[in-house]
């Protein structure tokens, strides 16, 4: 789990982490841990179809404490 940030608090890399990885480095506090939560299960209906790929970026991959949402993007190619 290769994770740089600036000064900024802005993740400076391209990142691919397992969901336990990902729960670690950021579900830091209880709103964060709730974004992750429902985001999972967005994941997992998707994942139902065929999806396999999820981009996640914006606020909710710095070290922004508090983050609003969690912007995502699947990659729907195969899906059904």
């Amino acid at each position: 789990m290769d994770t740089k940030f600036d000064k900024k608090g802005n993740l400076q890399n391209d990142a691919e982490l397992s969901l336990k990885d990902f729960k670690k480095k950021f579900g830091s506090n209880e709103q964060r841990e709730s974004l992750i939560k429902n985001l999972v299960t967005i994941a997992e209906k998707l994942k139902k179809v065929g999806c396999s790929t999820m981009y996640i970026f914006g606020s909710f991959t710095t070290t922004k404490e508090v983050p609003n949402d969690i912007d995502t993007c699947f990659d729907l190619t195969g899906t059904d």
